[in-house]
C-alpha cells in the first residue's frame, strides 16, 4: 500500500480540503449565489433605466405641449389688447367700428378667461419639473449601471442599497403631481426614443470624441 493509500492521510487531505472551502465562513457555493445577485441587480438597474426612460421623454413631451396651448391663448389676448390700447389712429377706425371693438374685447376676455381657467402654463412648467428630476434619477441610474456594477471592489450589499434608494425615489416622483401623460405625450415620446433620441451614440458630439 502506498503512502497515499493510509487512511490518516487521507483523513488529513479531506480535513484541508474542508479548511480551504470555509476557512474565509463561505461555502462553496457562495460564489454562484453572489453572481446570480449581481446579475440580478443588472436586470432591476436596466428595469429601471428603461421605465425611467420613457417616464422622463413622456413629462417633457406633456410639458412641450401644454406650452404649445399656452402660447396659442395668450397670442390672440395679446393682440387684442394691443389693438385696443392702441394710437389715435386705430381708435378712430374702431369708433367707426362698433362691431368690431365689441368682437376684439369679448375675443380678448374669452382668451384671457379660458387661459387663466385651463392653466396651460403652470401645467407645462410642472410638468417640465417634474421631467427634470425624472432625469436626474435615470443619469444616476446610468451611472450606477454602467460604472459601479462594474467596479468589482463594490459589494453587492452596497450596490442593492443604492439601486433600492433610487427606486425609492421614483416611486415617490410617481405618488406626486402631475400624475400622468397623455396618450399623445407616450406615443411622442416612444417614438422619439426608437429613433435615438434618449441616447448619444448618434449625436455628432459623441462621435466626434469617440475618435
Amino acid at each position: 500500500m502506498s503512502t497515499h493509500d493510509y487512511p490518516g492521510n487521507q483523513r488529513r487531505a479531506e480535513a484541508e480540503s474542508l479548511r480551504t472551502d470555509t476557512g474565509s465562513g463561505r461555502q462553496p457555493d457562495d460564489d454562484q449565489t453572489v453572481s446570480e445577485l449581481h446579475a440580478a441587480l443588472e436586470v432591476h438597474t436596466k428595469r429601471l433605466i428603461v421605465t425611467a426612460t420613457y417616464t422622463t421623454r413622456g413629462h417633457f413631451s406633456e410639458s412641450q405641449r401644454y406650452h404649445k396651448w399656452d402660447h396659442w391663448l395668450g397670442l390672440p389676448a395679446t393682440i387684442t389688447s394691443a389693438l385696443l390700447s392702441a394710437g389715435a389712429g386705430i381708435a378712430a377706425l374702431l369708433e367707426s367700428q362698433r362691431w368690431l371693438t365689441f368682437a376684439l374685447a369679448a375675443l380678448a376676455t374669452l382668451t384671457s378667461a379660458a387661459r387663466a381657467f385651463l392653466k396651460y402654463g403652470d401645467l407645462a412648467e410642472s410638468h417640465g419639473v417634474k421631467a427634470n428630476q425624472y432625469l436626474t434619477l435615470l443619469n444616476e441610474a446610468r451611472f450606477l449601471y454602467e460604472v459601479d456594477l462594474r467596479n468589482h471592489r463594490q459589494s453587492n450589499d452596497k450596490l442593492s442599497d443604492q439601486l433600492r434608494e433610487l427606486w425609492k425615489r421614483y416611486n415617490a416622483l410617481n405618488e406626486s403631481p402631475p400624475y400622468r401623460i397623455s396618450g399623445g405625450s407616450y406615443s411622442h415620446a416612444k417614438q422619439g426614443i426608437e429613433a435615438g433620441e434618449a441616447t448619444f451614440e448618434n449625436d455628432p458630439l459623441w462621435k466626434e470624441l469617440d475618435r
